[in-house]
Order: C-alpha cells, then sequence, then structure tokens
C-alpha cells in the first residue's frame, strides 16, 4: 500500500524536528557551495565574508532554536501559556 501525497506532505509524527534539521541541512549545504564557487567567481575578500556571514547564520540559527525550545518547553508539558520566562528572553535587549 503506498502513501497519498496528503500522506507525504504531512510531518511525522515520530519526528517533531525534523524540519528544524532539514532547514539546517539546507543552509550547511548553502553555505558550503556558496563558498566553494566564491573563489572561481569572486576575489577572497568575498569568498571570506562569505564564509564568515555563514558561519554567523547558522550560529544564529542554533541560538535561536534553542532560545525558543527553552522559552516553550515548560508551557508545552504543562498546557499552559508561558508567563514572565518568555519575555525576559526578549526584555534583555532592551
Amino acid at each position: 500500500m503506498s502513501a497519498t501525497p496528503d500522506q507525504l506532505a504531512r510531518p511525522h509524527v515520530d519526528e517533531p524536528d525534523a524540519m528544524g534539521k532539514r532547514l539546517f541541512r539546507t543552509m550547511c549545504w548553502a553555505v558550503a557551495l556558496g563558498v566553494a564557487a566564491s573563489p572561481i567567481f569572486e576575489p577572497w575578500r568575498v569568498t571570506a565574508g562569505l564564509a564568515l556571514g555563514g558561519a554567523l547564520a547558522l550560529l544564529n540559527h542554533r541560538w535561536l532554536s534553542a532560545s525558543v525550545r527553552t522559552v516553550f518547553s515548560g508551557a508545552s508539558l504543562a498546557g499552559v501559556r508561558p508567563k514572565l520566562g518568555a519575555a525576559r528572553f526578549f526584555l534583555r535587549y532592551f
């Protein structure tokens, strides 16, 4: 029995973070391909900028994912909305 297109489009319940992993893997490939192709077409400064910018983007994605997971981890277990715990992550920049 084959899966219908609708079943293929829905994420699996067993893998709730599959989209995040796929997004991070795609970001890694995009950075790697950009840095690998850059020396052929552009000077070394552009390549260095792509490498640094790509590394910062990957680091930012990891940091943001961890922060969001931390903010909402207690709320998802208890089934309630987060209170001031979520606000401190946003208010720390002001």
